[in-house]
């Protein structure tokens, strides 16, 4: 099996990498990103882009691989609202367009809990119109992740989720982790549960809600 992954140099993206390395039946994945990976192994391919308005012309020569979308953002990072959505909806959107043009058997993707396109919130909001439009591809099989805060060790500092972290830390240790799950996500679970998911080519599309994300 292949692998096309965006995003792979973000928090999930990197566990993600490692969980495809590790699994046997991928024998080559395919990261399509402004910066190519740190990991050197000699299953991955790089393919750099200037811009991630160039992914959906990128020239993939592979058949019924496996895209997983780990592109986000926050507002914060992206700098304004307008960028925010060149990340979380177009890139998103026009990743799911190459899915398409290939012939992709699968599109695994990384949303939000509280997506929802009618919502009045802008990051949800932003999250549903996303979803629905990957919806509207027509691809044959999709799976949406919608985890909650996500709990790992990230490289860029974001002190309002550093500090929420700390809080979590100090009630996971007192309620434990089914207490918790439906409102804060493991990134090695969520990498994990992708990967597992990846293997089941089933036609439609299916959600899976922060509190079924689990080893």
């Amino acid at each position: 099996m292949e692998a096309v992954v965006a995003g792979a140099t973000g928090l999930v993206g990197n566990l993600l990498i490692e969980e495809l390395i590790r699994n046997d039946l991928y024998s080559k994945i395919i990261s399509i990103g402004r910066r190519p990976l740190k990991n050197n192994h000699p299953k991955i391919l790089n393919i750099i882009i200037k811009d991630l308005s160039e992914i959906s012309k990128v020239d993939l020569n592979t058949k019924k691989s496996v895209f997983f979308c780990c592109l986000g953002s926050t507002i914060k990072q992206a700098g304004s609202k307008e960028n925010f959505r060149k990340v979380d909806f177009y890139g998103i959107t026009d990743f799911a367009e190459l899915a398409k043009t290939v012939g992709a058997s699968k599109f695994l993707l990384i949303s939000a809990k509280g997506a929802d396109s009618k919502s009045k919130f802008f990051y949800n909001r932003t999250k549903g119109e996303a979803e629905q439009a990957i919806l509207n591809k027509g691809l044959g099989s999709i799976t949406i992740f919608r985890p909650g805060l996500l709990f790992g060790d990230r490289e860029d500092f974001r002190f309002f989720e550093s500090l929420s972290i700390v809080v979590v830390k100090g009630l996971k240790s007192v309620l434990g982790n089914d207490f918790l799950r439906p409102v804060v996500t493991s990134v090695n679970e969520l990498a994990k549960a992708m990967v597992d998911d990846s293997l089941d080519i089933e036609t439609g599309y299916k959600i899976v809600d922060s509190s079924e994300i689990k080893k």
